[in-house]
């Protein structure tokens, strides 16, 4: 379909989706206001009006996800994983910490400052952490 210019896709009809059957029918809501859940083989859920007889319904669902997985192979480009590019087990476990402390005080990795020295006998190991905040970061913390 094209609007004025416009690419649109359609919707996907539960008459053209894959055939699937319920495993279990869930009634919800009260006396005039009830919607079926039907859920699936193939895990999604679909609620409905009325209860399906027949207990095989079209998953559009299913139609959805293969579209998503479809655009996702398209868009991934093999990137190495940053653990795989020869860090010590120390530095792996570092930037860990810094993520695990940036995400817990809700503050940019920037402000999470880790740092990692050898020990005596020549081991790195994880030392301290030191998070830089602003005044009004302080303040949200009271």
């Amino acid at each position: 379909m094209q609007i004025r210019g416009v690419i649109k896709e359609r919707m996907p009809s539960p008459r053209n989706a894959p055939r699937r059957e319920s495993v279990t029918v869930t009634k919800l809501g009260k006396y005039g206001h009830v919607i079926w859940a039907h859920q699936l083989v193939c895990g999604h859920t679909i609620t409905r009006k009325r209860k399906s007889p027949t207990g095989v319904l079209g998953c559009v669902k299913c139609i959805e996800a293969s579209g998503f997985e479809e655009l996702a192979q398209s868009l991934t480009v093999p990137v190495e994983s940053p653990f795989d590019d020869d860090l010590s087990q120390a530095e792996a476990e570092a930037l860990k910490v810094k993520a695990l402390l940036a995400g817990r005080f809700g503050v940019p990795p920037e402000q999470v400052d880790v740092v990692v020295r050898a020990n005596l006998n020549g081991i790195m190991e994880l030392d301290s952490a030191t998070i830089s905040l602003t005044r009004r970061q302080l303040m949200n913390f009271s």
